[in-house]
């Protein structure tokens, strides 16, 4: 495992830490886009975290550095990947951070702590509690899928065709990119906005360390175990 994936392990373990009793819950945005007290406080102590160690590291960030673009030397971080689901109870949730070095991602990691499940990623591959992880790839008739946001669901309808009833919308990207690198869902289809990059840059990478066939395209997001259907959707995306 490198050092900057050992960083991030602690660092996200530690900060988990601080989620341990009530807290606000507050509107951003739209009704549905919600924010909570403890998204702030987990991303203070990262960043925190990032700056002691690492000098001259740019942070992009949901909350306090939502401005700021990628650049070569960064950190991108989601303090509460799936508030919605959290601020309701629900474990599915995360926090997730990924290292750039050189323009590139070098190591990510999305920590589950409801789950005690730990998914990252470095050069050596991806990894679920220490223990390597594949995507599995299945028969396209068996395929199950995570589909992200409710309001772009005409879109990934045309996209999917037939497949689109065999996704499943799980409220938060970090789950969805944790199952398809464990092998528990087939793909993952999103439309992030391209300035919100701490939604899919700690997953993607992660899936694909862990094998997942990956495209981008037309605004779409799309990763998947099965190269037939892979290629299939791929056309589908390109002729939008």
């Amino acid at each position: 495992m490198t050092k900057d994936c050992k960083f991030l392990i602690h660092t996200l373990k530690q900060a988990a830490k601080i989620i341990d009793g009530s807290f606000q819950v507050m509107h951003k945005g739209s009704g549905s886009d919600l924010v909570t007290s403890y998204d702030f406080a987990v991303e203070k102590f990262i960043t925190e975290q990032i700056r002691q160690n690492y000098d001259g590291f740019d942070i992009v960030s949901e909350e306090f550095n939502a401005e700021k673009l990628l650049t070569k030397n960064c950190f991108v971080i989601d303090p509460i990947d799936g508030t919605i689901n959290f601020a309701n109870g629900i474990p599915l949730w995360g926090i997730q951070a990924a290292c750039i070095k050189n323009g590139k991602p070098v190591a990510a990691v999305i920590y589950l702590p409801m789950l005690d499940e730990c998914y990252y990623a470095d050069k050596s591959g991806a990894y679920l509690n220490d223990k390597p992880i594949k995507v599995l790839s299945k028969p396209m008739r068996n395929i199950i899928g995570a589909i992200c946001d409710l309001e772009k669901s005409q879109l990934y309808m045309k996209i999917l065709g037939e497949h689109y009833g065999c996704g499943r919308h799980l409220c938060a990207a970090s789950i969805s990119y944790a199952y398809l690198a464990a092998g528990k869902v087939q793909y993952f289809i999103a439309k992030f906005s391209k300035y919100n990059p701490w939604d899919y840059v700690p997953g993607e990478y992660i899936c694909k360390q862990a094998g997942a066939y990956f495209i981008f395209q037309n605004g779409v997001r799309f990763l998947t175990s099965n190269k037939q259907f892979f290629e299939k959707i791929k056309k589908n995306i390109k002729n939008m």
